[in-house]
């Protein structure tokens, strides 16, 4: 795996280090805060330079640390017994691992970034400052996925190291706007794509590979050969795979309604996932406050223009 380096600060990555640094924060109608495109982020030149002086600072004033044995912080922690644990994992497990490794410590110091850019002394509480959109039209203000987006395209979920859950399950993707959403839809992602990173002919012409697609994370939208989606049956959320649109044996199924063919999958299960959120809250099984943030989350301003952007009709994941 490429150090992480390379994901920050090779050229074809520092437009959104450059955005961050030089944009201009403003507030649109509706009291959005997002950072505005300013004119000196088109000299890279000078912005990657600037960008550099950035991280040397920022370099002495952040840490990552093990959490061995740790499960409380599951979503950024790696969490093993020991480091030769590691070494039980076949190489394509260990290569999900180092790319979740390598995307989190992207991540994270983007939102550092940023408060070291409106707080220089850094004495600043993180409950102090809210991240801003890093553009007007990302579905919320979270500079970490933003990050990811610029990066890898998607937003990628890999089951974290512990004692109750390892590495097995496959790493997978989510849309930035469905990214805290259940229940959801996932694209699984091959290790193929993963190992990609890992080539040097990627780094040697880093720029053709990713006009190519060669890196581009696969999203539901693309209608991926593998996806995980979560359905309702029998009084109980399922996980079930889809191989080429098909349920998997052993899902659970038959579930109805099935995936249509011409419709977009993506489209297709927004639409159809609120009749079975209500079903399973109106016998007993799931909560209503198991879907209410989530479902802000996913669809993060209550308009119609976005429930028609990620393919929900109604807004019964909006309730209050």
């Amino acid at each position: 795996m490429p150090s992480v380096s390379k994901l920050i600060k090779a050229p074809e990555f520092q437009g959104f280090w450059i955005h961050i640094l030089y944009g201009k924060v403003q507030t649109d109608a509706s009291g959005t805060r997002y950072i505005a495109t300013d004119p000196r982020e088109h000299n890279l030149i000078r912005g990657s330079a600037d960008v550099a002086k950035q991280f040397e600072k920022l370099v002495h004033l952040i840490s990552f640390c093990l959490i061995p044995g740790d499960n409380t912080l599951k979503a950024n922690a790696l969490m093993s017994p020991s480091l030769w644990d590691l070494e039980r994992y076949s190489q394509g497990e260990y290569l999900r691992l180092q790319l979740n490794i390598a995307s989190l410590l992207g991540h994270e110091p983007a939102h550092a970034f940023w408060t070291l850019r409106m707080h220089p002394i850094m004495t600043v509480k993180r409950d102090e400052i809210a991240d801003p959109y890093a553009y007007q039209s990302d579905p919320m203000p979270e500079l970490g996925f933003a990050w990811d987006i610029s990066v890898f395209s998607g937003i990628l979920f890999q089951p974290p190291i512990t004692n109750e859950m390892d590495v097995y399950s496959p790493m997978h993707s989510v849309e930035w706007g469905h990214v805290f959403a259940f229940p959801n839809i996932y694209a699984i992602v091959p290790t193929t794509k993963i190992q990609m990173w890992s080539y040097k002919d990627t780094w040697v012409d880093i720029r053709q590979a990713l006009e190519d697609g060669r890196l581009r994370t696969p999203l539901v939208r693309d209608s991926p050969p593998l996806v995980i989606m979560y359905r309702y049956k029998d009084r109980k959320w399922r996980s079930i795979l889809l191989v080429h649109g098909e349920e998997a044996p052993g899902s659970g199924g038959p579930f109805t309604p099935s995936p249509p063919k011409n419709v977009p999958l993506d489209h297709w299960y927004w639409h159809i996932i609120p009749s079975e959120i209500d079903q399973s809250l109106n016998e007993g099984v799931s909560k209503h406050e198991e879907f209410l943030v989530h479902g802000v989350q996913f669809i993060s301003r209550d308009s119609k223009a976005q429930r028609r952007k990620y393919g929900v009709t109604t807004p019964t994941q909006l309730r209050t």
